[in-house]
């Protein structure tokens, strides 16, 4: 058996051209222009693979050519998609795969073959009468709902206005007066309280560097993109100055800025900068601030909640108007506890880098319902959190020389040269500590200057 057919594609003027084998004959579809060649050679594929949609277009070239137009004039919906979208990736905007999969799934079926330029504002009204629709079944979410159509809704603006020529296809916007669809009741907002915060990064069971890292997402304010990317560089440590610049884009595998293309710099809380002294000791002065990458963000964090005996019902409920707590909710667990400890709300909304000021109401409405004792936020980290790693004190306590730390810079996802793997049989040869070490992460020996800032910041948390 001989491999699928996926046909092929080749360059003419200014678009590509699809040659795919259709009732035993070749054919030849013209794709929008736009496109990359990847892209083109996915969409042979897709024709190849859909022989009716390949009918269909073929249909749509035939009366192109018999009233005059030029290839690929007459572009449907779909096909335009795709060039929508590419156009965004090439600008670094978000939501890409997301918005293509939901408008695929919830908007084509209704206008997808249909030429973007012929489709009137009745067209788009039977889409957000579908979209209603599958909310009051139960299908989708409202949210959802809401979130395709403002997608939908930014593809027909661009089409009759986009700064970029080859998007403009239209005199005319069809979606600018169509009513959106209806709204439903909003979720309530999740959190941990700061009683709750203290037994989760107490717990023994959890592993000491995950611990870490909800502290750091919940005293920071930090997305999970963001705290992959933070540097010791970003911490000014002797000012107690944080400067957020750059996350992940997961889509992209490369850095970006945050989320909103918007930096931040802000006031490191007290109790947050003692463990930051000690992870620096232990990693210090260069590359990334965590080691550890967490896989299944969301659901680990609702298995270390547990883990710590913390089973308030509202945090693992999903209904109607609850939501699962997950992991970006430990930066909603800062926002609200900085409302609940009375910060400006301008401050919170600079601290948290919220775009528009609605979205920081939300935390500060939060904060004056809440009643009863709930901890003090922001609380003072646990010893526990402020222990040395057991390999690097065994590391200081058998080194007998002036020594040194070397902490190999740790390789992420997406970086565009990934770090060198130190001679290990060299360092040991020199240390007199034979071969690899071992444990979760590797060092060696060798910096007075290092170890005394070691010692210096266990004495600190010694005095507190």
């Amino acid at each position: 058996m001989g491999r699928p057919r996926t046909g092929s594609v080749r360059k003419e003027g200014d678009h590509f051209v699809a040659r795919i084998l259709l009732d035993g004959k070749y054919e030849r579809i013209h794709l929008p222009t736009g496109l990359s060649e990847e892209r083109a050679r996915e969409m042979a594929q897709f024709y190849t693979a859909n022989p009716d949609k390949a009918r269909e277009r073929l249909a749509e070239q035939g009366r192109g050519r018999r009233c005059g137009t030029v290839e690929p004039k007459g572009e449907t919906f779909n096909e335009y998609l795709e060039r929508w979208l590419e156009d965004r990736d090439r600008r670094g905007l978000s939501g890409i795969q997301r918005d293509r999969g939901a408008i695929l799934n919830r908007v084509s079926p209704h206008i997808g073959t249909k030429p973007i330029a012929v489709i009137t504002r009745r067209d788009l009204e039977a889409v957000v009468e579908s979209l209603d629709r599958d909310v009051l079944e139960g299908k989708i979410q409202w949210a959802t709902a809401v979130r395709v159509w403002g997608s939908t809704r930014k593809l027909f603006r661009d089409a009759a206005r986009s700064k970029v020529k080859a998007l403009r296809v239209r005199d005319d916007n069809p979606a600018a007066e169509v009513a959106p669809p209806d709204k439903g009741i909003e979720k309530a907002m999740v959190y941990i309280y700061p009683d709750e915060f203290l037994r989760l990064v107490e717990c023994e069971k959890i592993p000491l560097e995950w611990r870490r890292i909800f502290a750091l997402a919940t005293y920071l304010y930090l997305r999970f993109s963001e705290i992959d990317r933070l540097r010791w560089s970003d911490l000014d440590l002797d000012r107690s100055i944080a400067y957020i610049q750059r996350g992940f884009d997961d889509y992209r595998k490369i850095e970006k800025t945050p989320k909103g293309g918007k930096t931040r710099k802000f006031h490191i809380e007290p109790n947050l900068l003692p463990l930051l002294r000690v992870m620096r000791a232990e990693a210090g002065s260069e590359g990334y601030v965590c080691h550890d990458q967490l896989s299944r963000p969301a659901a680990r964090f609702r298995e270390c909640l547990l883990q710590a005996g913390i089973t308030r019902p509202e945090l693992f409920k999903s209904d109607a108007t609850h939501k699962r707590i997950t992991f970006h909710d430990l930066r909603a667990t800062g926002c609200t506890w900085m409302a609940l400890r009375g910060d400006q709300p301008l401050v919170i909304q600079q601290r948290a880098g919220h775009r528009h000021f609605s979205t920081t109401q939300r935390y500060i409405r939060e904060a004056e319902s809440i009643s009863g004792n709930v901890g003090q936020p922001f609380p003072q980290l646990p010893a526990a959190l402020l222990r040395f790693r057991e390999n690097l004190a065994g590391n200081l306590a058998e080194s007998t020389q002036p020594s040194e730390i070397i902490h190999p810079a740790r390789p992420r996802q997406g970086d565009a040269v990934e770090p060198s793997e130190p001679d290990w049989g060299a360092i040991g040869s020199e240390t007199g500590r034979g071969s690899e070490p071992t444990g979760a992460h590797r060092y060696a020996i060798s910096s007075r200057l290092t170890r005394c800032a070691l010692l210096g910041a266990l004495n600190l948390w010694s005095e507190q």
